[in-house]
């Protein structure tokens, strides 16, 4: 991801942690990226798991925020 996608997705990531479960952050990021970024949009948020994703070039982020991971990659549009 480039630079200014990544820091939309830490400060969005950040936000989205006062959330009550997993799943609703997941959702919350989903659709965000959808709006700002366009196109298909998947996002895993937990902790003690892995991903192997096919993905768009330049549309992967996988990072932590304490002890919850995220996971978020747009896949080609048909």
């Amino acid at each position: 991801m480039d630079e200014d996608m990544a820091h939309f997705a830490i400060g969005e990531a950040e936000k989205a942690l006062d959330m009550s479960s997993e799943k609703l952050v997941a959702t919350y990021m989903k659709s965000t990226f959808e709006r700002r970024y366009k196109g298909v949009w998947h996002c895993v948020c937990g902790r003690n798991f892995g991903g192997f994703v096919t993905h768009e070039q330049a549309k992967y982020i996988y990072f932590y925020i304490g002890q919850k991971g995220f996971l978020i990659w747009s896949t080609p549009t048909a």
